[in-house]
């Protein structure tokens, strides 16, 4: 878990730097972008597990994930990961 959290300190970190010396915007901006883009990246990442799950345990293990999704983080973050990762498995992202 420490790397996980070491990794998007570092993303954090990246993102703000260019933004800031790179893009000429102020420490305080730069961050704010820089939490977005990690929060964006994050999301990709659950998505992409999403879209995984359903290859290689099916259907319900992707339901079950996601009522556990809708219990701790509500039904508005569920319905948004379903959707999106239904999309993906629509396009061929299975597996990909």
């Amino acid at each position: 878990m420490d790397s996980v959290l070491t990794d998007e300190k570092e993303l954090f970190n990246e993102r703000a730097g260019i933004r800031e010396f790179d893009g000429g915007l102020d420490r305080e901006n730069a961050e704010l972008l820089a939490q977005q883009d990690v929060e964006a990246y994050k999301y990709k990442c659950e998505i992409d597990s999403i879209v995984r799950m359903y290859k290689t345990k099916g259907g319900d293990a992707v339901k079950s994930f996601l009522l556990q999704v809708e219990k701790h983080r509500g039904s508005e973050t569920a319905a948004r990961l379903r959707e999106e990762a239904l999309a993906q498995i629509r396009l061929g992202k299975v597996g990909k």
